[in-house]
């Protein structure tokens, strides 16, 4: 039987991938190239059912860094020792905060953390371990977010000359960052726009996806600005990922269903999806429907299939130690909870 894993994090080198669960603590591991599967083990100091602890993950000389969101500090997990451990963070930086970071990606050895309520860069040397921080733009942008407080970053980044560049999700404006001088400063878009989600560059112009969905192309100097087309959708707002690809420009959404047109998009990709990652190698998005996560590797796209068979020993053992996949909607927490104290009893 097979069942859907959804999936918060992944990260990818060369044919090995891990994958962090959404609402289960768990790591797991597949061999692209030999399909095998494994059992990483769950964070041992986090409840082993937990919802969103992990939404990035980046791999760096041998070990996967696990970006906290729910959770409340970073973990390394050791591939050749099997072994996972903690790097606290400052707690006057995350004290009182909800969510801490999910943007995430990786420069030689030094892994960037960008804050959901968290206003300030983080920046992990693998080497050592240690934590410093990126703030010299923190009094400018609460100035321009309208929620001072509120989540300054989805998931998705763009890169261009050695910066990464960020939107800001409660703001008209992007964060750019010079990742070899770890500096950063602050662009304001003027596009009216009350915040973004999904940006990408193609040649010297960046592609924007607003909150209320219209699209935007702009030069690099921002002087040049394009509406390239607007949705008309639900109030909600929808998380709306852009990609460029050998087919051209592609926007990935949260629900495709409820987003609709003056005229039909062709560049609107049909399904639910979420981005998983973002970063210098390759951006990838979970889609809910296919079970499988789209990593697009400079304008290719490969399709990397995660379903998991349960008779499978490696999803024995986690049924034995009281973890449960989720199988779809209509299969709840009430009849997960039923049978881990079944099994406890037994």
């Amino acid at each position: 039987m097979l069942r859907q894993l959804e999936i918060s994090a992944i990260a990818i080198n060369g044919d090995e991938c891990w994958f962090f669960l959404t609402d289960f603590n768990r790591l797991l591991y597949k061999n692209l190239k030999t399909e095998e599967i494994k059992d990483c083990g769950f964070v041992p100091w986090e409840s082993k059912i937990s919802s969103s602890l992990f939404r990035g993950m980046e791999y760096v000389n041998e070990k996967i860094y696990l970006i906290p969101y729910a959770a409340r500090c970073i973990v390394e997990y050791d591939i050749k020792k099997a072994q996972f451990s903690k790097i606290e963070i400052d707690e006057n930086i995350i004290q009182g905060k909800k969510f801490l970071f999910r943007a995430s990606f990786t420069y030689e050895n030094k892994v960037f953390l960008f804050g959901v309520h968290v206003h300030k860069i983080l920046v992990l040397d693998s080497a050592d371990n240690n934590i410093r921080y990126i703030d010299n733009w923190t009094t400018d942008v609460e100035k321009m977010l309208y929620k001072p407080h509120g989540i300054l970053s989805r998931k998705q980044l763009a890169f261009y000359n050695n910066k990464a560049i960020l939107p800001l999700f409660y703001g008209d404006g992007l964060l750019i960052i010079d990742y070899i001088e770890e500096k950063a400063q602050l662009i304001k878009c003027n596009f009216n726009k009350s915040g973004y989600i999904g940006i990408c560059v193609s040649g010297d112009d960046i592609w924007l996806t607003a909150k209320d969905g219209t699209v935007f192309c702009t030069d690099i100097n921002f002087k040049d600005n394009k509406l390239i087309f607007k949705h008309i959708k639900e109030k909600e707002i929808l998380d709306e990922y852009i990609i460029k690809t050998e087919e051209g420009i592609r926007v990935y959404t949260s629900d495709s269903q409820k987003v609709s047109s003056e005229n039909e998009i062709a560049g609107i990709v049909k399904g639910k999806y979420d981005c998983i990652a973002s970063n210098l190698a390759y951006n990838a998005f979970w889609t809910y429907d296919k079970c499988r996560a789209v990593v697009i590797v400079g304008d290719k796209i490969e399709n990397i299939d995660l379903p998991v068979d349960m008779t499978n020993s490696i999803l024995g053992q986690i049924y034995s130690n009281g973890i449960v996949l989720d199988e779809k909607r209509g299969f709840g927490l009430s009849e997960y909870l039923s049978d881990i104290s079944r099994w406890d009893n037994e």
